[in-house]
């Protein structure tokens, strides 16, 4: 048996970003709902630089004992995940398809 807990997981397949939102409903049934569609939107340098940056900023906000450190999760998910709502109103994309 399977024990899933309550959560959020995300998926990616060729160029989309799922994310589902799931939640146990009791008796061993899951209620699954899609909370987004994302086409990613951010690859090579910028992911690289995304990535390297936020980082840098988390481990000076870590030595430095600043809570500003926090803003370098900001830069580390967009390019882990390669999805930046920022760019959706600019209309830019960097991201690539092989």
């Amino acid at each position: 048996m399977v024990n899933i807990n309550n959560g959020m997981v995300l998926f990616c397949a060729e160029r989309k970003l799922y994310l589902f939102l799931v939640s146990q409903l009791g008796q061993g049934f899951l209620k699954i709902t899609i909370m987004g569609i994302y086409i990613m939107n951010v690859g090579g340098f910028d992911k690289i630089a995304r990535i390297v940056i936020g980082i840098a900023v988390i481990a000076w906000g870590a030595y430095a004992q600043n809570w500003w450190g926090a803003v370098g999760f900001i830069p580390l998910l967009t390019g882990l995940v390669g999805w930046c709502p920022a760019y959706l109103p600019f209309g830019l994309n960097t991201y690539k398809v092989k």
